[in-house]
C-alpha cells in the first residue's frame, strides 16, 4: 500500500492506495488527544557565497501547535526526521541545479551545489515528496530562497614599497566576492574598473593588472605608484558590476544607495611622509662578556644604513628632575615637553650599530646606559635614505630603560662531571650581593626514587633523600648604576665529594640583595650533577636482558671488577654481579616483572666509593635511532627468526590456499624436530577462522592448506605464526586477498635506450622507449593499444650511485627558492604490431629544465576490447646538463649547517659526467660568502605583492680551483666567525652550478643559545660522527675495518648489535680521522649493526660540545654460508598441461616447497618469489636499546676563559675562585709520572691520569650495606 498527501491538503485528509481495490475517506481534523497530530513550519535560508549551502529548517508550527497543546507546543511536536549526513529523497530545486540534497541534523535539510551559485537569482524549493510521518503535516511545500547580487563580502587596500628599492612602489585592491564571477562579468569588471584620486595632486598611477583567485571568488588588483605627490593623497578602487553592500529584506535581497560600485580605498603616502619612523622600543641584552646593556630597535618604513643611522642619532641621558625645585623624579614619557633648557643639562650617550643582528627596516642600536634613566632620542629634520626625502620634521622619542633582571647561571651545561676532570662549577651572577649555595647529595637508598620521571637528571630530591652541607659567599655590593655588570665565580664541589664520596648530587643557589636594610631574595638556580669516574652504557635487547658496560673517564680502559647492582621501584636489590675484563655486566631479563619489582635503575660501584647510576625508567636518556634507518624485522625477544608465504597473492572462493613457512634461530641454528609453532589465520575484521599447532620438521620447515569457504566475502586472509604464546608479536606474517577476478593476459617490458641505460641521467630529448607487449599464452600481442604518462618532478639534489656520501644539486637550486611544480608529459597512444613490440616517444623535450628531475613513467597495455590492462613503471633521473658538481664536508663529522666556529673543516667538490666517470681537469670559480637576510618587495605565487627576506651575501673569498684525476677538488671553508655562509661553484663560463649553505656556531656563549636561554636550559651542541667500513660482508675471524671521524678525542664502545649486544670492545680515539680494527663475531649470522658510542676524554673537556656521540652502520655477518643455490628446470613448452615434468636441483641435501601457479594471477598483486636468506637473515631491526647520561658530560671549568669575551685580569678559574672566597684554590701538580700520595692542607691526594684528584678510598662516610 502506498500513503501519500494530495497538494495543499489539510493534515485530516489521507488517500490510500491498495493493489486490487481503490477506497479513499475524508472527515474533519481530529482531536489532538485522538491522532496526535504534528504541525511542521520549513523556513529557508539564502546562500551567501559562492558554494554556501541552501538551508532548510523543519521545525514545530507555533500557531497550530500551540492551539491544539498550549504551552507544551513545542515539546509534542518535536520529530525527528531524518538521519545526520544521509541523502535526502523526494526534495526539487527549480531551476533544476547540479548538487546534492543532505540531512545536516534531525529537522535540517541542506543543498549543496557542485557549481558555484548563480548572482541574484531565485529558486524555488518543493517539498511535496519529501517522506514524512503519516501525523505530520506542513504548513506550506513550497519555498522560494533568493541568492544576493554579486557583492564584494570583504575589500581590502594596501600601499606596498620597497624597502630598499624605494621607487619600487604599487597599491594593491582585494575583493571577496559572494560567489563565482563568470566570465563574461570578468570582463565587464575590468573594462569599467576605475581608480578615483585628486588627479592635481601629482600622483601618478599606472595601468592595473588582474589576479583572479580561485574559483574566480575574488580580485586582485595591482597598480603601479609612477609618481608620488608631494602630500598624501587617498585612492580608492571601484568595481563597477559588484555591489559594495547588499541587505536582505523580506526573503529578498536590495542594494542600499551608494553601495551600487565595490569600493577600497587606501592613503597613498606623499614624498614629504615617504620616510618615517615608525616605532622605536628598547630591551636589555647582553655584551660577549655577558654584561647588561641595551638595545635600541629603530623601525622604519624604509630601509637605512645602521652605520649612518649610528652616526646621526642623538642619543641623551634626562636628568632626574625637571628642575632644581622639583620635589620627585620626573617621568619623562608623561612629559608635555622637553625643551632646550631639559636637554642642557642631559648627558650625551655613544652608540653604536649591530651589524649582526639588524635587518632591512630595523636597525639595532647598541648602549650602556644606567636602568631606570629616561633617554631622548632625536633624528635631525631631512635625515633619510640617501637619494630620498628626509624627515619633514626630525623625528624624537623618549624611552625608559629597563630595569635588567638579577641572575644566577651555571655556565658549564650539562649535568655530570668526571673525578678525572676538574670538580668545578663555573658560576655566572648578576644584580646580587650575596651567593648562597647548598650541595646536597641524594643518598643511595634513595636512588630508585630518584630514577623516576621523565628528564631526571633535571629534577630536584626532596630534603628528606639527601644529606646536605651549605654556606654562602659576599660578593660585595651591586653597583647601582650598573646592576647587570657579569660576575664570575666558581663552586668547588671537592670537599663535598671528599665527605660524601661521588654519586647524584644536586646543588642549590640562591641570591639575596640588600632592600630596605634586609636581604631579599632575587635569583636562584639549581642543577643535578652526576660526580664519577664511570663511564657507563647500558643496552636492554630485545628479550628484556640488561648489559651494562664500564670504561675509567681516567684512561678509557675497560673498568673490571666493578659491583653491578639493578635496583627494583621499591629500592631493593634485584640481582648483583660484576663487570668482565671486557667492562661488561650482564643481568638476566626482567621481561614481566611489574609494580614495585620493575626494575627502575642500574649501578656500579667501584671497591673505593665511586658510584655511577642510571635511570631505567627515563625515557629521555634513551639514545635515539631514527637517523640511522635500523628499521626492519623485529623478533620480539624471542631468539627466532622467520619467513612465511603463500604460493600466490590472490584466490577465490573454493580454492585451497597453500602457505609455507620456516623458522630458525637467530644464528640460523636449526630447531629440534617437532618444535610446535601456532598458526592463527584471521580475516579483515580480526576475526580468527582458525587456529593450529603445526610441529616443524628437521630443516624447520612446515606447511599449512586452508580451503576457502564457499560464500567467503571478498577481503583478506593474514597467517600469524608464534612462538611461545600470542602476548609476544608474531614471528611471521603473510597476507592473501580473497575475491572474484580474472588473471592477466599480458605481460609488458619496457626498457630506456641501450646508450642510456648505463648513464647517470638522461639529456631532456624526445626518449624513445622500447616497450614489448606478450600474451601470456606465448603469442606476440598485436593490435594491442599501449598507452603511457611520464610525471615529471623537479629535484633540488639528487643522489648517484658510485658516489656514496656525495649530494649533486641541481644548478639554480637553493634552500630559500621554491622549485618548479610537477608536470605530467602525455605519451602519445600506439597500436603494438606482430610482434607487440613499439618505440613509446616520452616527449622530453617539452620539459625547460635547468637541473636534476624525476621522471616516473607509466606504460599501459590493453586488450583490443578495452580490457585486461597490464601496467609497468620506470623511473629515471632527466638533467640537460653534461657534468654534475657534487659535495661534502671533510675534516669533520659535524654537519654543514653547525660547523663548530675555529674548527677545521673543508668541502670537497666531485665533478663527473653523465656517466659518472670523474671529470678530471674541470675548473671551477668558487667564492665563500657571508649571508645576511634583506626584506624585498616581491611577488607569490598567486601574483599577489608580499615582503619576503633574502639573502644578501657578502664575498668574502674566491677561489679557483681543478678538479684533480679523480675528479676531486677541495676548498677550506671559512669557520673563524660565527654565522651563516654560502659556498657558490660556477664554471669557466659563469653558469652557477650549485650555491650550498654552511653555518658556523660554538665560538661565544651567544653561539649555544641562538641568544643565552640555550646555555640558561643547560644544552649543548650535538657531536656527530661519521663512519664508514672497509667492507659490509664478513664472516667469522676477519678483520672489520672501519673510518670513524670524531670531533673529540676520547673513547668508544664499539658493539656489534641486532635482537641481541653480540660483542663489544672499548677503543681509544682521537679528533679527527681513526681507522678501528675489530675482529668480526662467530657466534651470529645475518645482518647486524656496528654501533659505535663515543665518549668525550679529558684531553678535549674544554670543547663545548655534547660528551657523547653515536652512529651505527649496517653489517652482514656470516650470511654467505648460509645461502643454497636451488636450479629449477622445466619445459619451454608443454603438451598437457596437467602434468608437467620438473627438475629441482640444490648443492646439498635440502627439503623444498614446489608450488605451481598462473603467471597471469602472480602478476595481479606482482607476487615475488620467497627470499629466506634476505627475510630470516638480512631483514633484521636494530633492537637494542641504549641509554646513557654521557651527553651530558659537563665541559671543564677552564673552558670558559675561551668563550667568554669579560674583563677578568689573570687566569679566569683563579680569579673567579677567589672572587667567590671560596678559600684557598686547590692545587693541581703538573703532568708527571711520580706516583704516591702527597698532603695539601691535610688531605690525602693520589695521583691519578694527570691530575691529582682526591683519594676516595679514605672517605669516613660509609656506603649502605647493598652496596658493599
Amino acid at each position: 500500500m502506498r500513503c501519500f498527501k494530495p497538494l495543499n491538503s489539510s493534515p485530516s485528509l489521507l488517500v490510500c492506495a491498495l493493489a486490487g481495490a481503490f477506497a479513499c475517506a475524508a472527515s474533519a481534523a481530529p482531536a489532538a488527544n485522538d491522532v496526535q497530530s504534528i504541525w511542521l513550519a520549513p523556513t529557508g535560508t539564502s546562500p551567501l557565497s559562492a558554494k554556501a549551502p541552501l538551508r532548510i529548517e523543519i521545525s514545530p508550527a507555533e500557531s497550530q501547535c500551540r492551539a491544539a497543546y498550549g504551552d507544551e507546543w513545542y515539546e509534542r511536536c518535536q520529530l525527528t526526521l531524518g538521519k545526520p549526513g544521509t541523502r535526502v529523497q523526494g526534495v526539487q530545486l527549480t531551476p533544476e541545479t547540479a548538487g546534492e540534497w543532505r540531512w545536516a541534523s534531525p529537522s535540517t535539510i541542506v543543498f549543496t551545489p557542485k557549481e558555484a551559485w548563480q548572482p541574484g537569482k531565485r529558486f524555488r524549493t518543493s517539498l511535496i515528496g519529501l517522506p514524512m510521518p503519516l501525523r505530520a503535516s506542513l504548513t506550506t511545500n513550497f519555498l522560494t530562497v533568493e541568492t544576493p547580487p554579486l557583492t564584494a563580502v570583504t575589500s581590502r587596500a594596501q600601499v606596498w614599497i620597497d624597502p630598499l628599492e624605494q621607487k619600487n612602489r604599487a597599491l594593491s585592491f582585494e575583493f571577496d566576492f559572494t560567489t563565482s564571477v563568470s566570465a563574461a562579468v570578468k570582463t565587464r569588471i575590468e573594462q569599467n574598473f576605475t581608480l578615483d584620486f585628486d588627479a592635481k595632486s601629482g600622483l601618478k598611477l599606472g595601468k592595473p593588472s588582474f589576479v583572479w583567485g580561485e574559483n574566480s571568488e575574488s580580485l586582485y588588483v595591482k597598480v603601479p605608484v609612477i609618481e608620488l605627490a608631494d602630500s598624501p593623497v587617498v585612492a580608492s578602487a571601484l568595481v563597477k558590476g559588484a555591489a559594495g553592500r547588499a541587505k536582505l529584506q523580506d526573503g529578498r535581497f536590495t542594494v542600499p544607495k551608494g553601495f551600487e560600485a565595490a569600493k577600497a580605498s587606501v592613503t597613498v603616502p606623499g614624498l614629504s611622509t615617504l620616510f618615517q619612523i615608525t616605532e622605536a622600543s628598547i630591551l636589555p641584552v647582553k655584551d660577549d662578556g655577558l654584561n647588561a646593556e641595551y638595545e635600541i630597535t629603530i623601525a622604519s618604513s624604509l630601509a637605512l644604513d645602521p652605520t649612518e643611522l649610528s652616526k646621526r642619532i642623538r642619543v641623551l641621558t634626562l636628568p632626574k628632575k625637571l628642575d632644581s625645585t622639583a620635589a620627585s623624579d620626573t617621568v619623562w614619557t608623561a612629559a608635555p615637553l622637553i625643551d632646550d633648557e631639559v636637554l642642557k643639562r642631559a648627558s650625551a650617550l655613544e652608540v653604536r650599530p649591530d651589524l649582526e643582528w639588524s635587518t632591512t627596516g630595523r636597525v639595532k642600536l647598541r648602549l650602556k646606559a644606567t636602568p631606570g634613566d629616561y633617554i631622548y632620542l632625536e633624528l635631525p629634520k631631512g635625515f633619510g635614505p640617501a637619494g630620498m626625502p628626509g624627515l619633514e620634521d626630525g623625528w624624537k622619542s623618549v624611552l625608559l630603560l629597563p630595569q635588567p633582571s638579577a641572575e644566577i647561571t651555571f655556565l658549564q651545561p650539562g649535568n655530570m662531571l668526571t673525578l678525572a676532570g676538574s670538580w668545578e662549577l663555573s658560576l655566572f651572577t648578576a644584580g646580587i650581593d650575596k651567593l648562597n649555595w647548598r650541595i646536597a647529595r641524594v643518598r643511595n637508598e634513595f636512588l630508585s626514587l630518584a630514577a623516576d620521571g621523565w628528564n631526571v637528571m633535571k629534577s630536584i630530591a626532596p630534603d628528606s633523600w639527601v644529606t646536605a652541607s651549605s654556606g654562602s659567599t659576599d660578593l660585595g655590593e651591586v653597583n647601582p648604576k650598573r646592576p647587570g655588570e657579569a660576575r664570575f665565580t666558581a663552586l668547588d664541589l671537592s670537599e663535598a665529594v671528599m665527605g660524601s664520596g661521588p654519586g647524584l648530587y644536586q646543588i642549590e643557589l640562591t641570591g639575596t640583595r640588600m632592600k630596605d636594610g634586609k636581604p631579599e631574595t632575587v635569583a636562584n638556580a639549581s642543577k643535578r650533577i652526576l660526580i664519577t669516574n664511570i663511564a657507563m652504557i647500558a643496552k636492554t635487547s630485545a628479550s628484556g636482558a640488561l648489559d651494562l658496560f664500564a670504561a675509567n673517564f681516567a684512561d678509557g680502559k675497560p673498568a673490571a671488577g666493578l659491583k653491578a647492582i639493578l635496583l627494583a621501584e621499591n629500592g631493593t636489590v634485584l640481582e648483583t654481579t660484576e663487570t668482565d675484563a671486557d667492562g661488561r655486566a650482564h643481568f638476566k631479563s626482567t621481561r614481566g616483572w611489574e609494580r614495585e619489582k620493575k626494575p627502575a635503575a642500574a649501578a656500579l660501584r667501584s671497591k673505593g666509593t665511586d658510584l655511577a647510576w642510571l635511570s631505567l625508567k627515563d625515557g629521555s636518556n634513551v639514545a635515539e635511532t631514527l637517523r640511522w634507518d635500523v628499521g626492519g624485522r623485529y623478533t620480539g625477544g624471542t631468539g627466532l627468526s622467520a619467513f612465511s608465504f603463500a604460493d600466490r597473492g590472490i584466490f577465490r572462493t573454493g580454492e585451497t590456499v597453500h602457505f609455507g613457512f620456516g623458522v630458525r634461530k637467530l644464528d640460523f641454528d636449526r630447531l629440534p624436530e617437532g618444535t610446535p609453532i601456532e598458526l592463527k589465520l584471521t580475516n579483515d575484521a580480526g576475526r580468527v577462522l582458525e587456529k593450529r599447532t603445526v610441529k616443524l620438521n628437521d630443516e624447520g620447515l612446515g606447511s599449512f592448506d586452508w580451503k576457502i569457504p564457499d560464500g567467503t566475502l571478498p577481503g583478506t586472509l593474514r597467517l600469524d605464526l608464534f612462538a611461545g604464546g600470542e602476548e609476544r608479536s608474531a614471528l611471521s606474517t603473510t597476507s592473501v586477498f580473497v575475491g572474484d577476478f580474472s588473471p592477466e593476459t599480458l605481460s609488458l617490458s619496457a626498457e630506456l635506450p641501450a646508450y642510456e641505460t648505463k648513464a647517470g641521467w638522461v639529456k631532456p630529448n624526445d626518449l624513445p622507449i622500447s616497450a614489448t607487449l606478450t600474451s601470456l599464452f606465448g603469442a606476440g600481442a598485436q593490435g594491442r593499444r599501449v598507452t603511457g604518462t611520464a610525471e615529471v618532478t623537479p629535484l633540488s639534489e639528487v643522489k648517484l650511485p658510485g658516489w656514496d656520501g656525495w649530494l649533486f644539486p641541481s644548478p639554480g637550486a637553493a634552500p630559500w627558492k621554491a622549485l618548479p611544480t610537477s608536470r605530467t608529459l602525455d605519451i602519445e597512444a600506439a597500436v603494438t604490431p606482430g610482434s607487440g613490440s613499439i618505440d613509446a616517444m616520452v616527449p622530453l623535450s617539452l620539459l625547460e629544465l635547468n637541473g636534476f628531475a624525476d621522471v616516473d613513467l607509466t606504460l599501459t597495455g590493453t586488450e583490443a576490447e578495452g580490457a585486461g590492462a597490464v601496467e609497468r613503471h620506470l623511473s629515471f633521473i632527466a638533467s640537460p646538463n653534461d657534468i654534475a658538481v657534487g659535495w661534502r664536508i671533510e675534516e669533520t663529522p659535524q654537519p654543514s649547517w653547525f660547523l663548530l666556529t675555529g674548527e677545521p673543516a673543508s668541502m670537497a667538490l666531485a665533478v663527473i659526467d653523465r656517466s659518472l666517470k670523474p671529470k678530471a681537469g674541470t675548473r671551477l670559480k668558487v667564492t665563500i660568502e657571508k649571508s645576511r637576510w634583506i626584506t624585498t618587495l616581491s611577488e607569490d605565487s598567486t601574483g599577489r605583492f608580499t615582503y619576503s627576506d633574502d639573502e644578501a651575501p657578502e664575498v668574502r673569498q674566491t677561489i679557483d680551483v681543478t678538479a684533480d684525476d679523480q675528479g676531486i677538488a677541495r676548498i677550506k671553508l671559512l669557520t673563524g666567525e660565527p654565522g651563516n655562509w654560502l659556498v657558490r661553484a660556477a664554471d669557466e663560463s659563469g653558469k652557477e652550478l650549485f650555491v650550498i649553505p654552511y653555518g658556523t656556531a660554538g665560538g661565544r656563549l651567544a653561539d649555544f643559545n641562538c641568544g643565552w636561554a640555550f646555555l640558561r636550559d643547560g644544552i649543548l651542541p650535538t657531536a656527530e660522527l661519521r663512519a664508514k667500513l672497509e667492507k659490509t660482508n664478513l664472516n667469522a675471524g676477519d678483520t672489520v675495518r672501519v673510518s670513524l671521524l670524531s670531533p673529540v678525542s676520547g673513547f668508544a664502545l664499539a658493539s656489534f648489535e641486532s635482537a641481541e649486544v653480540i660483542s663489544t670492545k672499548w677503543v681509544s680515539v682521537n679528533a679527527g680521522e681513526n681507522l678501528l680494527e675489530l675482529e668480526a663475531p662467530a657466534d651470529f649470522t645475518g645482518r647486524a649493526w656496528l654501533r659505535l658510542s663515543v665518549v668525550r676524554g679529558q684531553t678535549d673537556a674544554k670543547k663545548f660540545l655534547k660528551g657523547f656521540a653515536e652512529t651505527a652502520v649496517p653489517i652482514e655477518l656470516n650470511a654467505s654460508a648460509k645461502t643454497l643455490p636451488v636450479t629449477i628446470k622445466a619445459p619451454e613448452k608443454v603438451e598437457n598441461a596437467r602434468r608437467i615434468p620438473i627438475q629441482v636441483s640444490a648443492a646439498a641435501k635440502a627439503k623444498v616447497f614446489l608450488f605451481a601457479a598462473d603467471d597471469g594471477l602472480l602478476s595481479l598483486t606482482n607476487w615475488q618469489t620467497p627470499d629466506p636468506i634476505k627475510t630470516m637473515l638480512l631483514d633484521r631491526a636494530l633492537e637494542v636499546d641504549t641509554r646513557e647520561t654521557l651527553s651530558l658530560l659537563m665541559p671543564d671549568a677552564g673552558s670558559l676563559k675561551d668563550l667568554i669575551k669579560a674583563p677578568v685580569g689573570g687566569d679566569f678559574m683563579a680569579s673567579a675562585k677567589a672572587a667567590a672566597g671560596f678559600g684557598s684554590p686547590r692545587t693541581e701538580a703538573p703532568s708527571s709520572a711520580l706516583s704516591g700520595r702527597l698532603r695539601f692542607g691535610g688531605a690525602d691526594w693520589l695521583m691519578w691520569g694527570l691530575t691529582l684528584k682526591p683519594l676516595l678510598s679514605n672517605c669516613p662516610k660509609a656506603m649502605p650495606a647493598e652496596f658493599a
